[in-house]
């Protein structure tokens, strides 16, 4: 099964979106269910009210519940996929991508998603 990313928008703070010159700029957080797919799993624009995603920034944020503890996500923009990275990752490798199969489920982004 792969990772299901829910994203909810921000209500407080810089508020649910901004415009930053020709880009606009969407603030929330992203809750990822689900077990992890090596290369990564799919987002896509839609999800942060975007037609087109040009950057995604994801910041940990400690107020997700998982046994796995978090993980580093890098998305990958031309795949439209977000890969996870962490200590459980595999055999000395600091951070390994993590394992087909990991449980994700709870662990929590902040994020900050550009485009338009």
């Amino acid at each position: 099964m792969a990772v299901t990313y829910a994203f909810t928008p921000a209500s407080t703070g810089p508020g649910p979106s901004d415009v930053w010159g020709k880009e606009r700029v969407v603030y929330g957080q992203l809750i990822g269910t689900g077990t992890y797919t090596t290369t990564g799993d799919a987002i896509t624009a839609a999800q942060f009210g975007l037609d087109v995603l040009d950057d995604l920034i994801l910041i940990p944020d400690g107020s997700g519940v998982n046994t796995n503890g978090t993980a580093l996500a890098a998305p990958n923009l031309t795949t439209l996929k977000i890969q996870l990275f962490g200590t459980g990752g595999g055999s000395g490798d600091t951070f390994a991508e993590l394992g087909s199969a990991t449980t994700v489920t709870g662990i929590t982004w902040r994020v900050i998603a550009l485009g338009v």
